[in-house]
């Protein structure tokens, strides 16, 4: 894991140590930019999973995020202010953030692994969004017993489309497989933006080069790790879906909802798919209902 940032802010710098002598739990970290309308259901849901969860959010005018993590009056929800304006690496749709690397407070791989640095517990889930919210009758226990049982723990959620959680996507309803919960080790990290490498044919020769290198020396190791956790049985999946992906509540008749172009796509000519489960009433819960 990188641990100084290239802008020499040392303050954001990240303990190199940060993954030792950890108690047992689990830590949560949300990241958010915007998201004061999914954020309380997602914190609300997710406290019984969660020893603690760690609200970490980029500043927007008017977002009233901070206000509604100050409303849960628990000891469990941490939030920390991220004040730099957030880019990730090799956008394909805007050239002139190549220059930004792994290294930099700017990038979001950076950004994710500063927000797990900060974390308590010996499992980390810093993948957990704003817009997940946590399915009301899993068995708790359990689901916990499991993720401390493996090193790594892949997950997956139901994209819903309806406010009420009844609807969900028809050709693609589930979100996953994501490596969610992690066990705080050295080769605990968020390598770097994927996008370095997809449609690696079209780059120019620079960026090319750029993305190999740190491909080499991020995403190439914890890939050869994974794969080792993986053969000697230390990644479990868990095949329910544990949560509700509400993304696409907030348009969901958008042909490309998403920025990825085929990973999530809605079905919204072919019919529906409805499905029977437990909708939890913080769902329903809007920001006013927080801050009062």
């Amino acid at each position: 894991m990188i641990t100084k940032n290239r802008e020499g802010y040392n303050e954001f710098d990240i303990d190199p140590n940060w993954y030792e002598n950890r108690p047992k739990g689990i830590s949560a970290v949300v990241r958010c930019y915007g998201n004061e309308n999914e954020i309380g259901p997602c914190i609300e849901s997710a406290l019984p999973l969660f020893d603690e969860i760690l609200v970490t959010y980029t500043p927007l005018k008017g977002d009233r995020t901070p206000e509604i993590i100050e409303t849960f009056r628990s000891n469990n929800v941490r939030i920390r202010k991220y004040p730099f304006k957030l880019k990730k690496c090799f956008s394909l749709k805007d050239w002139s953030l190549n220059n930004i690397s792994c290294d930099s407070v700017h990038d979001f791989s950076y950004y994710t692994n500063w927000g797990m640095s900060l974390t308590k517990y010996s499992y980390v889930a810093p993948l957990w969004d704003a817009d997940h919210i946590l399915k009301p009758d899993l068995d708790i226990d359990n689901l916990r017993k499991y993720i401390f049982s493996k090193k790594i723990t892949k997950i997956r959620g139901l994209n819903v489309l309806d406010k009420e959680c009844k609807t969900i996507c028809k050709e693609d309803p589930f979100q996953g497989w994501e490596p969610r919960f992690w066990k705080a080790e050295k080769m605990t990290f968020a390598p770097g933006s994927s996008q370095g490498t997809e449609g690696i044919a079209f780059l120019p020769l620079k960026p090319f080069l750029r993305a190999i290198k740190w491909q080499l020396l991020c995403r190439l190791p914890l890939t050869l790790y994974q794969l080792y956790l993986f053969g000697t049985g230390q990644v479990g999946k868990i095949y329910e879906p544990i949560f509700f992906h509400t993304r696409y509540i907030i348009n969901p008749t958008s042909e490309k909802a998403w920025s990825n172009k085929t990973r999530y796509s809605l079905e919204n000519k072919k019919g529906k798919l409805t499905i029977d489960v437990e909708v939890p009433e913080c769902i329903f819960k809007t920001v006013e209902d927080y801050i009062k």
